[in-house]
């Protein structure tokens, strides 16, 4: 029998790893003529009533949201439409692999933001780990400015916005799953005008890419990963999340066939290096 501690690491390393498939997803969906736009609209208004379902079998009020209404407003009136539209438009026009350790900067930018936000006190060791980090975003979109990639841009946008749903998200008082069935509501409403200017178009073969990108990378990862912490620590847990950029570079290259440099695997594990760092640093 596995015990609760292994099961809890299974899970989210489970949700790690779906959450890695989301940019391949977006790419084949992307292939067959869905905007980015669109895609992340639909994304958030078929994700509530999944959330919906989950607040019922775990017998959460979802009219208990008193407390929450200022971060359900502020995630979804804008962290989740500009998370979602930059990090799914970086995977339009760059690697999948690129975005995935791109985006694993937030909690480097949490480290740099904190100080100033919520004044946690910065520390020799986050300093370390902030330089780490930098040297592998420069590995990644490279030392020349002539040669950068926009996509790569807007990828390290999207892990600047995601540190926000870290340092807002402390602020949670009741489940973060009411939290993200409200939010992802607001969200739908607010990139509704984003995906009517990218006229919303969806072909019938990409629907199927559609519902994996629903339920499995959106509702049954942030599922395994919320059953997972009541098994193990937070910090357990956020070590073990850092699987989720390695299971995107290595489905992005054997199921559509992207390549990848050296320096690109170098640079992401050096972020990832860094992300552990302070993570663990960051143990009370």
């Amino acid at each position: 029998m596995v015990d609760r501690r292994k099961l809890g690491l299974i899970m989210i390393f489970m949700a790690a790893i779906l959450w890695g498939t989301t940019g391949v997803a977006a790419k084949i969906l992307y292939s067959n003529g869905v905007k980015p736009a669109s895609l992340v609209f639909l994304r958030m208004l078929l994700a509530s009533p999944f959330y919906a379902l989950f607040a019922y079998i775990n017998r959460l009020n979802l009219l208990n949201f008193s407390l929450d209404k200022k971060v359900i407003l502020v995630y979804g009136l804008l962290l989740i439409p500009s998370f979602n539209l930059t990090y799914f438009t970086a995977i339009n026009l760059t690697k999948v692999s690129n975005a995935a350790f791109l985006l694993y900067t937030a909690p480097i930018f949490v480290a740099i933001l904190s100080p100033f936000i919520i004044h946690e006190r910065i520390t020799i060791i986050k300093i370390i780990a902030v330089l780490i980090s930098v040297i592998g975003v420069f590995l990644i979109i490279g030392f020349d400015p002539s040669e950068l990639v926009l996509g790569d841009l807007i990828a390290l946008m999207a892990g600047l916005i995601y540190s926000f749903f870290f340092i807002v998200g402390r602020m949670i008082n009741h489940s973060p799953i009411i939290v993200n069935f409200y939010s992802s509501l607001i969200a739908s409403l607010v990139l509704l005008p984003f995906a009517l200017l990218s006229n919303i178009s969806f072909p019938i073969s990409a629907i199927i890419y559609l519902i994996y990108l629903v339920i499995f990378p959106t509702f049954l990862s942030y599922t395994f990963y919320l059953k997972g912490l009541t098994m193990v620590n937070a910090v357990d847990a956020s070590v073990i999340a850092t699987v989720e950029p390695l299971s995107a570079t290595i489905t992005g290259i054997t199921i559509i066939n992207e390549s990848f440099s050296v320096n690109v695997i170098f640079g992401g594990m050096l972020i990832l290096i860094a992300t552990i760092i302070i993570t663990l640093w960051s143990k009370p």
